[in-house]
């Protein structure tokens, strides 16, 4: 202070000296405050998708970013579906090896031994046919014949009515090696083997 402030000057200097500390004390809080509200932005995470979100994000960004999470979240889910309604009945991905189709229906053989029957994207019916992969079906008529790693050739009954297909069993034929193709032909049935020989 200077020498010559007599009282009042030293109440006005210590006076202006305390109201610029506590300026100087309100404007550091103001730093500590945003910068705390900016870590914690920064550290919350995203209740959906686990991300951290942006520090910038104000209330309706927040909203935004939860609804595009959510709708993701549901797009993935009806995408888990799908994949779980083309596999076999427990949800089960199986390789396809085969194929047949007559007029409106698709026959297909899997991998884990099911045939499975569409009409258009519909799953009309499941049928555990074989034991081991199934390499070929063919429907010839109400017939449908299917062969595979089990060495043995099925053969069912396809019925159709309103509330969709029928399969009866009629019968099996034992093969003495894994069968990989069948043709229904003018009456015969043509067998493909692994042993690189056809049988009819």
């Amino acid at each position: 202070m200077k020498p010559n402030l007599n009282n009042d000057g030293v109440r006005a200097h210590l006076l202006n000296c305390e109201t610029e500390r506590k300026k100087h004390k309100d404007e550091n809080h103001e730093i500590k405050v945003a910068a705390d509200t900016k870590t914690e932005s920064i550290k919350r995470k995203c209740e959906i998708c686990k991300k951290p979100m942006k520090a910038d994000l104000n209330g309706d960004g927040v909203r935004g970013h939860l609804l595009k999470c959510e709708n993701e979240r549901k797009k993935h889910e009806a995408e888990m579906r799908e994949i779980k309604y083309w596999g076999d009945k427990l949800g089960n991905i199986a390789s396809v090896l085969s194929l047949s189709a007559d007029h409106n229906l698709l026959f297909v053989g899997h991998e884990n031994g099911n045939i499975k029957i569409w009409h258009n994207d519909v799953l009309l019916k499941s049928i555990e046919s074989h034991k081991g992969a199934i390499f070929s079906v063919n429907k010839n008529g109400k017939w449908l014949f299917s062969g595979g790693w089990d060495k043995t050739i099925n053969v069912q009954e396809i019925s159709e009515d309103v509330d969709g297909v029928d399969v009866t069993a009629v019968g099996s034929i034992a093969c003495n090696s894994t069968t990989t193709a069948l043709l229904y032909w003018h009456g015969k049935l043509f067998v493909g083997q692994a042993d690189r020989i056809i049988k009819v």
